[in-house]
């Protein structure tokens, strides 16, 4: 079966704190163990990277380009990315 990741999972996922972690990881998890074909297209891409790029005090991670750069990666190592 083919799943498209929202974008609220994939910030879930980098955000240890976030009372929806677990949730996220466990459903990402279960997901890749499967060999469901689990996806991220770009419309989540520019969604991601404007949310933690964006500072705290605009409701966003106020993460470094460096470090959501280095989250796109590790996505893509995982085969989310298409």
């Amino acid at each position: 079966m083919i799943f498209l990741v929202d974008t609220n999972v994939l910030l879930r996922l980098i955000q240890q704190h976030e009372p929806m972690y677990a949730d996220a990881r466990k459903a990402a998890t279960t997901l890749l163990r499967r060999r469901d074909q689990v996806t991220i297209i770009a419309q989540n891409l520019i969604e991601f990277w404007a949310v933690a790029t964006r500072p705290l005090t605009s409701n966003g991670l106020a993460l470094s380009i460096t470090d959501t750069a280095a989250h796109l990666k590790t996505f893509q190592k995982l085969q989310l990315i298409t």
